[in-house]
């Protein structure tokens, strides 16, 4: 009853702790749940109105143990009076949310991975253009050393063919 701050919980609340089965009080409860995630379970239950439904997750911290749950209540007026009631159910989710802190974690990791891989490929690229730069600029310097002498070997050959009158040593050049 969230004016009065009564609180009961059904024989199951045991399985998600024991520790539920003592709690009768809201603020008992309130207690449990972890500092971090208070504000939005006060703020969920505050706001019940009749008709109106809550829906939050939370974690309860029983010595330095974190259960991850999720509340679900649907408020109500009940009565002549018309007292406010929560009614609903609490879910251990600690599971699941632990196998999505690890997917996460592993998601993060191969992220850092392809991240890492991908600054390797960038720095083999850079050195592969710098090496076919390297190639590029010994073929053009070779090709210049080279066609220098051949162009004065030919030039030479042209004038040892029309200057020699001796057949054989033209037919040589």
């Amino acid at each position: 009853y969230p004016l009065s701050g009564d609180l009961a919980f059904a024989k199951g609340a045991r399985r998600i702790t024991p520790v539920l089965a003592h709690i009768d009080k809201w603020n008992d409860f309130l207690a449990l749940v972890h500092p971090e995630d208070r504000m939005s379970v006060l703020k969920a239950w505050r706001s019940g109105r009749p008709g109106s439904m809550m829906d939050v997750e939370f974690r309860l911290l029983l010595d330095e143990t974190e259960i991850d749950i999720q509340a679900i209540a649907r408020f109500d007026a009940i009565g002549p009076t018309r007292r406010l009631r929560a009614s609903g159910m609490m879910q251990d989710v600690s599971e699941m949310r632990g196998a999505q802190r690890q997917l996460k974690q592993h998601h993060v990791r191969l992220e850092e991975e392809v991240m890492m891989r991908a600054r390797e490929l960038a720095t083999e690229r850079n050195r592969a253009g710098q090496l076919a730069e390297s190639k590029n600029r010994f073929l053009a310097n070779m090709s210049h050393e080279i066609r220098t002498p051949l162009t004065a070997v030919l030039g030479l050959s042209q004038i040892g063919m029309q200057q020699s009158y001796n057949r054989k040593i033209a037919t040589t050049f």
